[in-house]
């Protein structure tokens, strides 16, 4: 079979095509489960570059105050200095936590704070 290639011949009722053997097709093509798992990983990629963003981005909520935190602030002070009518200080440190869906009391420099400047929003997420 010098100067021949090997190829596989496949008959079926209505057509007799051949298909050679040990050649790459010319045209890779991706199925749609391929393109649905790039497309998958593509999204993860871009959240997760992108998560850090969004997190430190405070949209716009009527009745809070947006604040940036300090050196060495905490939840406690921030209360403190911004007090909600009818609630304790503990309760308003409940209200900035739920606001800004924070797990736990931890904070860093230059983060962006909502302070629920209103007793019945804060009250509503204390309750949450």
């Amino acid at each position: 079979m010098r100067g021949e290639e090997a190829a596989v011949t496949i008959t079926t009722m209505t057509a007799r095509r051949s298909f050679p053997l040990g050649r790459a097709r010319s045209k890779a093509r991706l199925s749609a489960a391929e393109l649905g798992i790039l497309a998958a990983a593509l999204l993860v990629v871009l959240l997760i570059a992108l998560l850090p963003g969004l997190r430190d981005s405070v949209p716009a909520w009527p009745g809070a105050v947006t604040i940036k935190v300090s050196t060495s602030e905490t939840l406690w002070g921030i209360a403190k200095a911004h007090p909600i009518e009818g609630l304790t200080t503990a309760q308003t440190v409940a209200a900035i936590r739920s606001a800004n869906e924070l797990s736990d009391s931890a904070l860093r420099e230059g983060q962006l704070l909502r302070v629920p400047a209103e007793s019945e929003n804060a009250a509503a997420m204390v309750s949450r």
